[in-house]
């Protein structure tokens, strides 16, 4: 594999193995959810809906139990209706139960439950429904045991597989949990060893073909590329076509080159111009680099014999001689050729123009000699000898000009014969109108320093352009003072502090714009000064106002303040009264508690008294009866005690008192039976009447303990709105110091305004009127805050009106 196939593998492999582990992370991060979220959408619920079943199943119970004991027929009507309300209730919960079930086996204990539920409806639903059948308690009791045993074996069951369920789902999140995350290690290892091993084979390969060491390379193709091919390049012997060979390649023919053309270029520098490179020693492009060289050398050496031949023409006086036209650049050949013919031709008529130049006055003009040869020389050797006498001596004349240039007014030349005089005569003209022009100058320039601006010159001593300078130099004088006099006279007046002067003077150019910078600083310094005066004015007016708004605010402030501080004591009087409350409706809960447990206790003691009774009452039923057999033997006694005659006498008599005693018991046993059912009556509606007041003082238990928790979050709303209330008393009292500040503020204010209207009413800035400013007074300011300060009681309270506030 290549390398860039084998960097594909990496990238793919990398893609693939981050894919994958994704996918199982994802996989198995959604199985785990699914298992965990089974407590919360089945496991939770479930309970909660079979805690509904057994508790409607325990009230369905105490319903049956006690139809069984109530001889009540308005009473067992009731029982009826409760019943009934309950199992609605019950199948309403058996069938939001059989919606969570997840599995067969929970179907299949549900079904057991459903069925056991209805064994008892069953059993017992004759008991309920007819109200004066009456069934043998022990045999009621026994049969009822025995369903409801089975009903809560059944739902028991049911709950226990419930909880299994969960632990097992919760046991496989585990399980899966260490599953997934011993996968997702073996594969990362996995891939990371794939990996691993391509990028080594990588290095190696690479390594392989660059030769070397990276950095060797770089720092060897940096200095060839610089230009050094002095590196000492190591190639090993088993390396035949490294990246490291092939740069060491590359600086040896590029040194052979070098040499073979550093060779031919000393051979040159000698004189030995048919000297090339040896071709034969390159290949490839080096070889094409050694051709080209050779051919762009001995081209320019063609071109440099052929001009040498033109030249040597020239030399000769050929003026016509000339060469091929050259190629692109080479041109500049031609070029210098022909502009050596023209100039050669043009030297001719050089000579005739020389002369005609030199009789119109141009002396400077001459011939260099040096540059022809012949009958040239001879020419221009001749015209040189003219020209030079003029020369001489305009350069004496031109050099005390230049003096004169340079300020030496005391330059002179010597005397010259002839007609050439008239330079004399003029160089001594020139000096004296140029002294006299300095001198006009030099008492212009002491006037201007010492400020004599009305000083001018006496254009009448000099004549011609100079009398015209010394007339300029006055006018231009007489053009600035004149502007500089007019502003200097309305600066003048706005020092006064009177604005309403202009320059008025019909000026041009710059000194126009003088005037016109001048009237638009007065007019834009009236226009500011007068805004100024009206902003004062409103200055002081916003200051005044202010103050106001300020005393009043910190009146405002000072009354908040007292209203919070006695809505802080109202809340504090309900945090106690709640308080109270809350001690009070806590102790009552656990009254109320108390008296669910002793209500249940005396059901209990109830029923047990009513059952004590019945077996009273059996007990006195069998006296009777026993009273009654007594009285039936002693009438026997009698009987037979008759029959006896006197013999059984006295046995008649004993006979007769124990069936006296016998009716006795009888009567006795008779009134006791009576009684004793009438007891038991009472004391079975008693214990209907205790089973009616439990549930009434149960939800009165829980009605108090809601109040008791609302009295808890009554005290801790209006403890949160106590420490709002202190919060609100703090941020008043700050307003009042704000308010306070902001008032002297004012005052500052106010004096600074009146020192405003000071400055302004210095300026006039039109018709001779002063500005106005209405500035308020600091007295009338400071009044307005004291007044604020005195707007309180007598007793140094603020004055509010409490009618305003209510009392919690």
């Amino acid at each position: 594999m290549t390398i860039t196939q084998k960097l594909f593998s990496i990238v793919i492999i990398g893609c693939l193995g981050l894919g994958i582990s994704n996918g199982i992370s994802i996989y198995h991060t959604d199985k785990v959810y699914e298992e965990t979220n089974f407590t919360n959408k089945n496991t939770l619920p479930g309970l909660v809906v079979l805690k509904d079943i057994s508790l409607s199943f325990s009230n369905l119970r105490a319903l049956v139990r006690e139809n069984q004991t109530n001889t009540i027929p308005e009473h067992k009507i009731g029982i009826i209706n409760k019943v009934q309300k309950i199992e609605e209730e019950f199948s309403s919960s058996l069938n939001r139960y059989a919606n969570l079930i997840s599995d067969k086996k929970g179907e299949e204990l549900f079904g057991i439950v459903k069925a056991a539920k209805t064994d008892y409806m069953q059993a017992f639903a004759n008991n309920i429904s007819l109200p004066n059948q009456v069934i043998d308690e022990q045999i009621f009791n026994d049969k009822e045991e025995i369903a409801s045993y089975e009903f809560t074996k059944a739902l028991k069951n049911q709950i226990q597989y419930s909880v299994e369920l969960s632990e097992q789902k919760s046991n496989g999140i585990s399980s899966n949990s260490r599953t997934t995350n011993l996968l997702l290690i073996v594969f990362t290892l996995g891939i990371f060893a794939i990996l691993a091993l391509l990028g080594w084979q990588i290095y190696k390969q690479i390594r392989m073909q660059l030769g070397g060491d990276y950095e060797l390379l770089e720092r060897v193709a940096k200095k060839i590329a610089s230009g050094d091919l002095s590196n000492d390049i190591n190639v090993k012997s088993e390396d035949h076509n490294s990246l490291l060979l092939q740069l060491s390649q590359v600086q040896s023919t590029l040194n052979e080159l070098i040499s073979e053309m550093t060779k031919m270029s000393t051979e040159h520098e000698s004189g030995d111009i048919d000297v090339k490179i040896d071709v034969s020693k390159f290949q490839g492009a080096f070889k094409a680099v050694a051709e080209n060289v050779n051919a762009m050398v001995f081209s320019h050496i063609a071109v440099k014999k052929k001009a040498m031949e033109c030249f040597k023409q020239f030399g000769e006086g050929n003026m016509d001689a000339d060469i091929e036209k050259l190629p692109g650049k080479k041109k500049f050949i031609n070029e210098t050729i022909d502009q050596v013919r023209a100039n050669i031709k043009d030297l001719i008529q050089e000579m005739n123009r020389m002369s005609i130049e030199h009789e119109a006055g141009d002396i400077d003009v001459k011939i260099d000699t040096s540059k022809f040869k012949g009958a040239f020389q001879v020419m221009s050797d001749r015209i040189n000898e003219m020209v030079f006498s003029h020369i001489a001596v305009k350069k004496k004349a031109m050099e005390c000009f230049k003096q004169f240039g340079e300020g030496n007014m005391d330059a002179d030349i010597e005397k010259l014969p002839g007609k050439k005089k008239f330079i004399n005569e003029t160089i001594d003209q020139v000096r004296a109108n140029i002294k006299g022009l300095i001198q006009d100058a030099d008492k212009l320039s002491e006037a201007a320093v010492q400020g004599l601006l009305d000083t001018r010159a006496d254009a009448t001593k000099h004549k011609g352009d100079f009398r015209r300078i010394i007339e300029g130099v006055n006018s231009t004088l007489e053009a600035i003072v004149g502007p500089i006099n007019e502003v200097m006279k309305v600066q003048s007046s706005m020092e006064k502090g009177d604005l309403t002067q202009s320059v008025k003077g019909d000026y041009k150019g710059k000194l126009g714009d003088l005037r016109d910078s001048v009237n638009s600083t007065i007019e834009k310094l009236s226009r500011s000064i007068s805004e100024v005066g009206k902003a004062a004015a409103s200055f002081a007016s916003a200051a005044e106002e202010v103050s106001s708004t300020s005393q009043t605010m910190s009146q405002g402030a000072t009354e908040q303040s007292a209203n919070v501080e006695e809505t802080s004591a109202s809340l504090e009087e309900i945090t106690a009264t709640i308080e109270q409350n809350a001690d009070n409706s806590k102790q009552t809960e656990v009254m109320a508690s108390n008296m669910v447990s002793h209500a249940n206790e005396g059901g209990e003691a109830v029923k047990k008294a009513v059952q004590a009774m019945k077996d009273i009452a059996e007990k006195i039923t069998a006296v009777e009866d026993i009273a009654y057999q007594t009285n039936l033997l002693a009438l026997n006694a009698a009987i037979e005690a008759a029959r006896a005659g006197e013999h059984g006498m006295g046995f008649a008599v004993v006979a007769n008192e124990v069936r006296k005693l016998a009716e006795r018991s009888q009567s006795y046993a008779g009134e006791i039976s009576h009684f004793a059912k009438n007891s038991v009556n009472v004391a079975e509606r008693a214990g209907s009447l205790i089973n009616e007041i439990i549930p009434n003082i149960t939800k009165i238990s829980d009605l108090i303990r809601e109040v008791s928790a609302a009295s808890r979050e009554q005290k801790q709303g209006v403890g949160q709105i106590n420490s709002a209330m202190n919060q609100l008393d703090r941020v008043t009292q700050q307003n009042s110091a704000a308010s306070e500040q902001l008032s002297s503020m004012a005052e500052e204010l106010s004096a600074q305004a009146q020192g405003l209207q000071k400055v302004v009413q210095h300026f006039r800035i039109g018709g001779n009127e002063e500005p106005v400013i209405a500035v308020a007074s600091i007295d009338s300011i400071r009044l307005h805050k004291n007044m604020s300060l005195l707007k309180t009681s007598k007793n140094g309270t603020p004055d509010f009106d409490e009618s305003k506030f209510g009392r919690f």
